[in-house]
């Protein structure tokens, strides 16, 4: 999902007083889960990235809602720090 090449495309986004780092949105996430996992149908796509979202892999920048939608929401990779 974070590969360079076939993965999302992660870009940082300028807000009124502050820069964004590492997001993507959750349009450009339903389109990845439609072409890279093979699914048929958006509504199944959106519950994948929804189920992603639930375990923690993606979280909202501006929400506390875990559910993703199909627009230009901005979302992030979760960090997960192994010491």
């Amino acid at each position: 999902m974070q590969d360079e090449n076939t993965g999302l495309p992660i870009k940082s986004v300028k807000s009124f007083m502050s820069k964004i780092p590492s997001v993507l949105t959750g349009g450009d996430l339903i389109q990845w889960v439609l072409k890279t996992l093979d699914v048929e149908d958006t509504a199944e796509a959106v519950h994948l990235a929804n189920l992603m979202s639930s375990h923690g892999y993606i979280l909202p920048i501006e929400d506390h809602v875990l559910t993703v939608k199909n627009d230009g929401t901005f979302y992030r990779f979760q960090v997960f720090i192994f010491l």
